[in-house]
Formats: structure tokens, C-alpha cells, sequence
């Protein structure tokens, strides 16, 4: 969260980058991964320059797939472990505008 708000306020910088694309842990120590999806929906950094996000986990509940789709950054749901070819999946998914799970 820290970097993103950082990001907000260093925008005016030739220099800054700005990602397209987070993919973000569900479940993490301090926050949960819903909530930094509820701050980034907030935040005016996002919605600016169409910053998308695919969630990631452990858990194959339908509960948290359905939920996802609840949140307009939210692109793409995908379940551990990670693989390149789950990754290469999700990024032509993305190019062509579906919403996976």
C-alpha cells in the first residue's frame, strides 16, 4: 500500500512507472488481500491508468471467485501454485477482455 500511495503522489515525475497489472495475494499478514483490492478501488492512481489486478490463492472456493468479479479492477482470479503456463493463460485472457477463474 505504501508504494502505491507513494506512486499517487510521485506521478507528476517523468521519470515514474506506473505497473499495469498486480497480482495480489489473498491471503497476507496485515491486510487481506480483499482489502487492498478495496483501497485500490479507492484510489484515484487506479482508476487514471486502468491498473488492473488478478487475484491469487490457495483456495478454490466459488465464494471467492464470485466475489472477485464483484471489483472492477479485478481481471482474473488464479489458484496456486503459480505456473508460467497459468500466467501465459491469464495474460492472452487478459489481451482478449475475459474475466477467468
Amino acid at each position: 500500500m505504501a508504494y502505491f500511495r507513494g506512486l499517487s503522489n510521485s506521478l507528476n515525475r517523468r521519470f515514474c512507472s506506473v505497473p499495469d497489472l498486480v497480482i495480489l495475494d489473498i491471503n497476507m499478514p496485515d491486510m487481506s488481500g480483499w482489502q487492498v483490492l478495496e483501497a485500490f478501488e479507492a484510489m484515484e492512481l487506479f482508476k487514471k491508468h486502468h491498473i488492473e489486478v488478478l487475484m491469487l490463492t490457495s483456495s478454490e472456493y466459488a465464494e471467492d471467485l464470485a466475489k472477485s468479479r464483484e471489483y472492477s479492477l479485478c481481471k482474473g482470479y488464479l489458484t496456486k501454485p503459480l505456473t508460467l503456463q497459468k500466467l501465459s493463460t491469464e495474460f492472452k485472457n487478459l489481451r482478449n477482455g475475459s474475466l477467468t477463474g
